[in-house]
């Protein structure tokens, strides 16, 4: 074998490299390497070889196809500050890791935990995470979402999640509520495509865990009716007057309960307490929003602001007229 000779490789349809030419020294120094591919073949590659090499080109060539995708990256997960069961989970190559940590920062999030240490992953490769110890996905999430990310290096290759306890009660000594990330990958229906069969991870195989710590929360959702606000009738946001708003509202669901101050991964909570009826999620927000709201400020006028910051001009209206009967 000549000092430095340079091989055009072809891979077969069944992944197999074999030699398609040689590279001609006036082309290694234009730069530029021209021949006819034959039939058959789904990628090419250049391969220079060392003097005196033992390693067969087809080896080398897979080598280099493997080199080119195999990625060194880092998994964040990083909590939205104003509610920390509100999760970014992200993977990305290591030298664009601390300016993705720069990005969520602006965007809210921050850790604990700090990136995990670098894995290796492929292009196009799936990545999931699961939730262990005493941290879990929240119910709709589990049922619905679909927590896996197709690694692509030019992509962000994000997911937003939303965790809770696994059991609220457990531990209740600490402020949190603790568990771990468990990161893992295997190969997609693309990903197979450009790897030797023998390469090809089928089972998802372990890549990284990270701590998770929520801040333990109130369970208020559970207590609607002890007050007795909740069961006079007469009361100007009685439970019949209230239900009755539920039935108007829709759509404004959401803002409402934001602009009434409740984090988003508590209305998560509620929809999966009422995954089939908008209108309980809706009921089950304004009498938990009532029965917190101190006696002393004006709830008739909090509840009318913000439905008019929702959209509802007209039933902020109609909860100002009830209260004056």
């Amino acid at each position: 074998m000549n000092t430095g000779e340079v091989l055009l490789m072809g891979r077969d349809q069944k992944g197999s490299w074999r030699k398609v030419a040689s590279v001609v020294d006036q082309q290694k120094k234009s730069g530029a390497i021209e021949a006819k591919v034959p039939d058959g073949f789904d990628r090419v590659l250049a391969v220079q070889m060392k003097e005196g090499s033992t390693v067969p080109p087809s080896t080398a060539a897979a080598a280099v196809e493997m080199n080119g995708l195999v990625k060194v990256a880092n998994v964040i997960l990083h909590h939205y500050i104003d509610d920390r069961a509100r999760v970014i989970v992200q993977v990305v190559p290591s030298h664009r890791c601390e300016e993705a940590v720069r990005e969520l920062a602006k965007k809210g999030y921050e850790g604990p935990p700090s990136p995990s240490n670098e894995i290796e992953i492929r292009e196009e490769q799936e990545f999931t995470v699961e939730f262990k110890q005493n941290i879990k996905l929240m119910e709709q999430e589990e049922m619905y979402g679909d927590h896996k990310i197709i690694f692509r290096e030019a992509f962000s290759n994000r997911m937003e999640l939303f965790l809770e306890a696994a059991d609220p009660y457990r531990n209740h000594s600490s402020e949190f509520d603790r568990g771990s990330a468990h990161f893992s990958k295997k190969d997609s229906e693309i990903s197979r495509v450009n790897i030797d069969p023998g390469l090809v991870e089928n089972d998802w195989y372990h890549l990284t865990d990270l701590p998770v710590a929520l801040p333990k929360v109130e369970r208020e959702f559970k207590q609607k009716h002890t007050l007795k606000e909740a069961v006079d009738s007469n009361a100007p946001l009685s439970n019949t007057y209230l239900r009755d708003i539920a039935k108007d509202l829709g759509d404004e669901f959401e803002k409402l309960a934001s602009y009434l101050g409740f984090k988003q991964s508590q209305v998560q909570r509620v929809k999966c307490d009422h995954p089939f009826s908008t209108e309980e999620q809706i009921y089950d927000v304004l009498i938990s929003w009532r029965n917190k709201t101190k006696r002393s400020l004006n709830k008739v006028e909090i509840l009318a602001h913000a439905l008019e910051r929702s959209g509802r001009t007209d039933l902020g209206e109609k909860v100002r007229d009830n209260a004056k009967k």
